[in-house]
């Protein structure tokens, strides 16, 4: 599989490798999009769906500077996670 729904599986899959406590996770958990609602909302309800303990998944806009670098159609999930060592 190609396109968008590769990328939502895929971004959930690394998400769950480093995210705290995995799917049981209940922490704070935000989608910012760079203006695709339409795109941010469907993957905000995967994730409602994936890490049904979260009580509340806010949809932000990504700000002009970062929209600036990535474009329209961004949309990032962000959430607390394991300390890594840079790569």
């Amino acid at each position: 599989m190609r396109g968008r729904p590769a990328a939502v599986r895929t971004t959930i899959e690394t998400m769950d490798k480093h995210i705290q406590n995995g799917r049981d996770y209940d922490g704070k958990l935000w989608v910012c999009h760079s203006n695709c609602p339409d795109i941010a909302q469907p993957f905000r309800e995967t994730l409602k769906e994936h890490y049904p303990r979260v009580k509340d998944i806010p949809l932000f806009d990504i700000g002009t500077i970062i929209a600036a670098h990535c474009g329209p159609g961004t949309v990032a999930a962000f959430f607390m996670g394991d300390e890594r060592e840079p790569e």
